[in-house]
This record gives structure tokens, C-alpha cells and sequence, in this order.
């Protein structure tokens, strides 16, 4: 079954998805880790459906060579690594609409 949702909000964060979802708005889409355990959302999922998600680490030039950003940002760089081996895509988890 083929659905299409035209997009009525564009909201700027996770977190503001799920808050209006909640609120019976509509649905969102959100990678199913980042869903939470918030009791008011339900999660469904949905196949033949391919997204892709960046995840960013910035820094500012001044702070990079500190010991709590800089061992932050070689662990960060090593998951990355980790997940692009294992899912080229940027796919590290399945999508699932809240609704």
C-alpha cells in the first residue's frame, strides 16, 4: 500500500515531532531510536521505506584540543567509522512513525 503525507509543519527538532504528535497534530516520522519511552506516542513500522539521517559533531576550533571534547570527538569518530562499516546507508536503526 502505497501512503503519501504532504507536510503541513516543519518542525525544528525531535522533540517538537513528538510533542505535536502527541497533541494529536498528526504523525511523525522519527528513526526508532530516537522514539523514546513517552507512554502517549505509538510506534508502527513501516517497510519499502528508505531514509537517510546525518549525525553531526561540531566544535568550536578554540575547545577541539580540550581533554573532555577532544576524547569525546575520537570516540565519536570511532562509532562513526563502526557505523558506516555496518550501515552505509547512515541507517542505524529501523523508521517507525509515531502516531
Amino acid at each position: 500500500m502505497k501512503v503519501s503525507i504532504p507536510s503541513g509543519f516543519i518542525l525544528g527538532s525531535r522533540e517538537a515531532v513528538k510533542e505535536a504528535v502527541a497533541a494529536g497534530i498528526g504523525i511523525g516520522i522519527v528513526l526508532d531510536q530516537e522514539r523514546g519511552f513517552d507512554p502517549r506516542l505509538r510506534a508502527i513500522t513501516v517497510s519499502d521505506f528508505e531514509i537517510v539521517a546525518g549525525e553531526y559533531l561540531v566544535t568550536r576550533r578554540e575547545t577541539r584540543s580540550l581533554g573532555s571534547v577532544a576524547a569525546f570527538s575520537a570516540v565519536a569518530s570511532v562509532v562513526a567509522k563502526e557505523r558506516s562499516r555496518i550501515a552505509p546507508l547512515g541507517l542505524s536503526g529501523t523508521c517507525r512513525p509515531l502516531m
